[in-house]
């Protein structure tokens, strides 16, 4: 009989939600690490930024299960289809804004954008390693907005790996025309 993942084993006490702490063990159970992709792609498939009780049986009731291999299979599954299909791919990447950003805040820190940049597009992407070092610079970017965020999976499909069809008349957020300069000088 296939292992049943259960809410009561992940949520915080007292409470109607996983925690991170519960959310890190659920990641460890399904054997993911948390510094690779599966865990937001998890977290998108359950169609949240913070597991209630409601999500996760909505999630399971898609799957039509609540074993450890129908998630892994579904994660497999997705991740597949992320690889394929360029507009889903788009659609999971703008959702990766709101799940990272604080509820309070317009941005996300550019150190957790980087390291979710560089779950995300793995290396696949023109520009992406080096916007991520960019980012990291001191005293360049402090956070990106949603704007900054958008763009830049567009920026990675559009711009040549040298630059030279970049229009810094064009309506690019102003980071780019930054990293432009910074990266032809």
């Amino acid at each position: 009989m296939p292992s049943k993942i259960l809410f009561s084993n992940y949520k915080e006490n007292g409470q109607d939600y996983i925690s991170p702490e519960g959310f890190e063990t659920l990641v460890d159970d399904l054997n993911y690490s948390m510094d690779q992709i599966e865990p937001i792609v998890l977290s998108w498939l359950f169609g949240c930024t913070k597991m209630g009780n409601a999500e996760w049986n909505n999630a399971f009731k898609t799957l039509n299960s609540n074993s450890k291999d129908s998630v892994n299979t579904a994660v497999e599954t997705a991740k597949a289809s992320l690889s394929s299909q360029p507009a889903l791919f788009k659609q999971f990447y703008l959702w990766t804004f709101l799940f990272a950003k604080d509820p309070n805040s317009k941005s996300i820190p550019s150190d957790i954008a980087a390291s979710l940049f560089s779950v995300i597009f793995g290396k696949n992407h023109n520009h992406i390693q080096n916007f991520i070092n960019y980012i990291c610079l001191p005293d360049t970017v402090q956070a990106l907005n949603k704007d900054q965020w958008a763009s830049l999976y567009d920026f990675s499909l559009q711009i040549a790996p040298d630059f030279s069809n970049y229009d810094f008349e064009a309506s690019w957020p102003v980071i780019f025309d930054e990293f432009v300069a910074y990266s032809t000088n």
